[in-house]
């Protein structure tokens, strides 16, 4: 049988990226080289499973921030996966990139250190998971400064 989508052989290496998922029957032979002899082959399944699903964020509102203070606030995803956060932060109404001061970290971490504009902020969260190809699905979320 053909190798799955993705995969291909060269020599006596199976190599690549599959594409979709299933078993696939992989027929595997051998010969002693100095003698010729044949070993009776075998058959094997080859599994490819399918990606885990896409992580959920689960934050689904920031606290107010208050002018002239310190701000900081952990996000969260389902079951707290490792992995990577990032933000696009935008003042509503300010016609260009305005994030106030906000910033995002790697770690989930939307802060700024003072805060030093009031008004309304869009605050798109996204995420992906360490070892999972399909990041969640981003999460717009309203910031208040008073």
């Amino acid at each position: 049988a053909p190798l799955p989508a993705g995969l291909t052989r060269t020599g006596n290496t199976i190599s690549g990226t599959p594409t979709t998922p299933g078993t696939t029957q992989v027929v595997i032979g051998f010969t002693q080289t100095s003698t010729g002899l044949a070993a009776t082959p075998k058959t094997l399944d080859l599994v490819i499973a399918p990606p885990p699903p896409a992580p959920v964020i689960s934050t689904t509102s920031l606290p107010n921030a208050s002018f002239f203070q310190a701000y900081s606030t952990q996000v969260t995803a389902v079951g707290n996966p490792t992995g990577t956060w990032t933000a696009t932060i935008q003042k509503r109404g300010s016609g260009s990139a305005n994030d106030g001061g906000f910033s995002m970290s790697s770690s989930g971490v939307l802060s700024n250190g003072l805060v030093l504009q009031t008004g309304v902020y869009d605050v798109t969260l996204n995420f992906t998971a360490t070892g999972n190809p399909t990041p969640a699905t981003p999460v717009v979320l309203t910031l208040t400064v008073t």
